[in-house]
C-alpha cells in the first residue's frame, strides 16, 4: 500500500512537471519516469494491476479536464487556466426535491433560484441535465421525476443535478456559458431529456460535442424520452430513432447567427468535418437509446450514414440561422 501511495504521487508529480514546463521533457521528468519503472518492477501482480489502474484514472481525469477547459477557452475566448479557475468558484448543484413545475415551465430568467443551489466539488454533481426549452414543459417536469425516482431508488438518496435556469448565474451569464464544458465535465453523467426539438437547438448539440470530444463513456450518457403532453410515446422508442438517422448538426438553430458560426468551426476544428460529428452523434445517441430501451432495440440504419459526405460540410446551409 505504501508503494501503491508512492507511485500515484509520482503519477501526480509527472502531470504537475508536464504543465509546468509546457510538455517539454527535462532531466528531473525523466528521473521521475525511472522510478516509476522501478516502483512497477518490484510490485507484486494484483497491486501492480491496481496502481496501474489508478494512474489511468489520474491520466484520465486530467486529459479529460483539459480537453473541456478547451473548449470553454475557445466558445468564451479565454485562456484554459482563466476558465477552470472560474468554473471552480462557479459550479453548483440542486436537488430535485427543491423544484417544482412551475420552476421550469419556460426559460424566463428567475435569479431567485440560485439561492436553492449550493456550491459543489467536480465530480460530485450526479447528473448534468440538458434539455431544450422548446419541448413541453409538462412531459419533461413528469421525464425528471421518473428518472429521479429512478435514481433514488438505486442509491438510496436524492441526485444533485446541474440545471442552467437554477446554476447558470442570471447576473452574470456570460461567464457561466464560458464555463459551460467544464460544467459538464464536473458531472458524473450527461442526461438528456431528448424531446422532439432537442436535436434542432445548436446549444443543446454543443453539450453532446462536450461529451464526445473529451471522451465520455458512453455508459455515462443517458436518453430519457421526452414526447408530447398529449401523446404516451416514453415507451416508444421509434420517434427518437428516426430523428437521430435524421440529424444533421449544420441544420441546427441558434438565436445568434454569430454564435452558430463559431460553434459550427469549433466542431469542425474537433471532428475534422461536420459530417464526421454527425457520424459521431448518431452513433452516441442510438446506442443511448439501445441501451435505455434494451438491447433489441435497432432503427435498422447502423451503418446507413454514406449521405453525409455531401452533407453538412457542403457548408451550403451550415451557417444558415
Amino acid at each position: 500500500y505504501l508503494a501503491a501511495g508512492t507511485l500515484t504521487s509520482i503519477a501526480f508529480e509527472v502531470f504537475t512537471s508536464l504543465e509546468n514546463c509546457g510538455g517539454r521533457c527535462s532531466p528531473y521528468l525523466g528521473s521521475i519516469f525511472l522510478r516509476t519503472a522501478a516502483l512497477s518492477f518490484v510490485l507484486r501482480g494484483s497491486l501492480r494491476h491496481r496502481v496501474q489502474a489508478e494512474v489511468a484514472r489520474i491520466v484520465t481525469l486530467r486529459t479529460t479536464r483539459r480537453a473541456a477547459a478547451g473548449i470553454a477557452g475557445l466558445v468564451g475566448v479565454c485562456r484554459t487556466g482563466q476558465a477552470l479557475r472560474e468554473a471552480r468558484q462557479r459550479f453548483r448543484f440542486i436537488l430535485i426535491s427543491d423544484l417544482n413545475a412551475k420552476d421550469i415551465a419556460d426559460n424566463t430568467p428567475d435569479p431567485s433560484l440560485m439561492q436553492r443551489t449550493s456550491p459543489i466539488d467536480f465530480l460530485s454533481c450526479d447528473a448534468f441535465i440538458s434539455h431544450s426549452w422548446s419541448d413541453d414543459s409538462c412531459s419533461k417536469w413528469d421525464a425528471l421525476q421518473r428518472w429521479r425516482s429512478e435514481f433514488s431508488q438505486i442509491y438510496s438518496r436524492e441526485p444533485r443535478i446541474w440545471l442552467d435556469k437554477c446554476c447558470l448565474d442570471q447576473t452574470n451569464i456570460d461567464a457561466d456559458l464560458r464555463c459551460l464544458p467544464i460544467f459538464l465535465w464536473g458531472c458524473r453523467r450527461l442526461v438528456v431529456f431528448f424531446g422532439k426539438t432537442y436535436l434542432s437547438r445548436l446549444w443543446c448539440i454543443m453539450e453532446l460535442f462536450t461529451f464526445l470530444h473529451i471522451g465520455r463513456s458512453p455508459a455515462e450518457l443517458e436518453l430519457i424520452p421526452v414526447g408530447d403532453n398529449d401523446n404516451d410515446e416514453k415507451n416508444d422508442p421509434s420517434w427518437m430513432l428516426t430523428a437521430i438517422r435524421n440529424f444533421d448538426v449544420g441544420n441546427c438553430s441558434c438565436y445568434v447567427a454569430a454564435d452558430k458560426e463559431r460553434m459550427l468551426r469549433i466542431i469542425r476544428i474537433a471532428f475534422g468535418s461536420l459530417s464526421k460529428f454527425n457520424r459521431s452523434a448518431r452513433k452516441a445517441f442510438r446506442e443511448a437509446v439501445q441501451h435505455s430501451q434494451g438491447s433489441g432495440v435497432s432503427d435498422g440504419e447502423e451503418s446507413v450514414d454514406s449521405d453525409d459526405e455531401t452533407g453538412s460540410d457542403s457548408d451550403v446551409g451550415a451557417n444558415q440561422e
